[in-house]
């Protein structure tokens, strides 16, 4: 069955996805910058209300490189969040500045993925080839990639990352309104930040009218 995860900023749209059936949240702030760690004052609030389980995003940095000061206070951010329970999965990826996967970083994957589903999100991108990162990918210990790029809506290209990868793909950023028709086929689950929004902008609050729409969408189309 497809699914449905919605980015969620602040406690507003928590409010608001309340509302609705989703299969799950990702919780990040300033997406500006493509999505960052929010601080663990919103991210225990959000538990307390959240009908819905969260994906907490893990990123300190706008490089997708990890320094030991991020290493520290991700461990941290997870000691933290052990007994909150909405927070069902964490999502993060690093490169190593040399456009590949800093393959250090699923070392610390392997302390705690027996408890979160895990997500890889946008940092494929950044590699040099997407093909090939996928192939190592699917010897880590992972759940699902987050794709986050408007490449992915070349349906050739999104064939090819089912094709190959052991894990769930999420589709992401390049998700539009002009192209959901034509994408729903192929994906098994959809993530959407800016396309639910008001104007269509990070800065605007989610309208519950497109979100509505778009989950009739695609629980339309399995009809």
């Amino acid at each position: 069955m497809k699914k449905v995860e919605v980015i969620a900023i602040n406690i507003e749209d928590i409010l608001i996805i309340n509302q609705f059936k989703v299969d799950s949240i990702e919780l990040c702030i300033d997406l500006q910058r493509g999505g960052i760690t929010p601080h663990i004052d919103l991210i225990k609030e959000v538990n307390s209300i959240s009908k819905n389980d969260i994906y907490l995003m893990l990123r300190y940095r706008d490089d997708y490189m990890l320094t030991l000061a991020d290493q520290k206070k991700i461990m941290l951010l997870i000691e933290s969040i052990k007994d909150l329970n909405k927070i069902k999965g964490l999502v993060f990826g690093f490169n190593n500045g040399k456009h590949e996967l800093n393959n250090k970083t699923f070392e610390y994957i392997k302390t705690f993925s027996k408890k979160y589903v895990i997500t890889i999100h946008r940092c494929i991108e950044k590699t040099n080839n997407i093909i090939q990162t996928l192939n190592t990918l699917n010897n880590y210990p992972i759940d699902q990639i987050l794709t986050n790029s408007g490449d992915i809506c070349n349906l050739h290209l999104l064939k090819e990352l089912k094709k190959i990868s052991k894990h769930t793909i999420k589709i992401g950023g390049g998700v539009s309104w002009k192209n959901i028709d034509k994408l729903i086929p192929y994906f098994d689950y959809i993530h959407v930040g800016s396309m639910i929004r008001e104007e269509e902008s990070f800065n605007k609050p989610i309208s519950k009218e497109k979100l509505n729409n778009l989950i009739n969408k695609i629980r339309g189309h399995l009809e």
